[in-house]
């Protein structure tokens, strides 16, 4: 994606109440924010099968957008056991995050109607190219059909703050991992680790 450490359940990591401190000092407002949003390139509503290719794709095209802060996507899915779908979507940039996890105590069959779901885990990432998002069955005999999808993005097209350095994050974050410090090699012997069909359009002003 964009070069952060992300982890699905922390996030991007810990807050520093210090370095909050610092950075608002020589505090930088942001660019504009810019919305767009995008409908699906695929048929709908179509069912969702296991065993499929259930993949539902976006094309983000002609969006001023350069640098995410967040993603949302707003579907409508009718299904017979709420709780077992998961939903993943998945970045040009290859960022999977999971949008939805099963949740075995739900068992509405209500499905989801104008559901928005969001992600921050892409943030930073440039959204132009083919997006897709996955609908999968925790279980058998679970029946679900994707009645309408939008795939809507956030962000600016400027770089603020940490991101005007993001052409430098990924090596940083090589050379912290790969400190020579850490190395176990010896002199004997070395080891190792085992444009689309837009819905709509718009450009919002803060």
């Amino acid at each position: 994606g964009a070069g952060f450490l992300f982890n699905s359940q922390f996030g991007f990591g810990l807050l520093s109440a210090d370095k909050m401190v610092q950075q608002a000092i020589k505090w930088e407002t942001a660019s504009p924010k810019r919305v767009c949003v995008f409908r699906s390139l695929n048929k709908l509503p179509v069912s969702i099968v296991d065993d499929k290719d259930n993949r539902i794709q976006f094309e983000v095209s002609n969006c001023p957008i350069r640098f995410l802060e967040h993603v949302q996507v707003r579907l409508s899915l009718q299904t017979n056991r709420r709780g077992m779908i998961k939903i993943v979507l998945k970045s040009p940039s290859n960022t999977e995050s999971v949008l939805m996890n099963p949740r075995l105590k739900d068992t509405s069959t209500s499905g989801f109607k104008n559901w928005n779901l969001t992600s921050v885990q892409f943030w930073g990432e440039n959204p132009a190219g083919i997006w897709s998002f996955e609908v999968h069955h925790l279980r058998k005999l679970i029946i679900s059909s994707l009645q309408s999808a939008e795939l809507i993005v956030h962000g600016t097209m400027e770089p603020v703050g940490c991101l005007k350095a993001l052409k430098n994050r990924r090596e940083q974050i090589n050379l912290t991992i790969l400190k020579p410090e850490q190395s176990t090699e010896t002199d004997s012997e070395t080891k190792s680790e085992d444009e689309p069909q837009i819905l709509k359009h718009q450009v919002l002003k803060p």
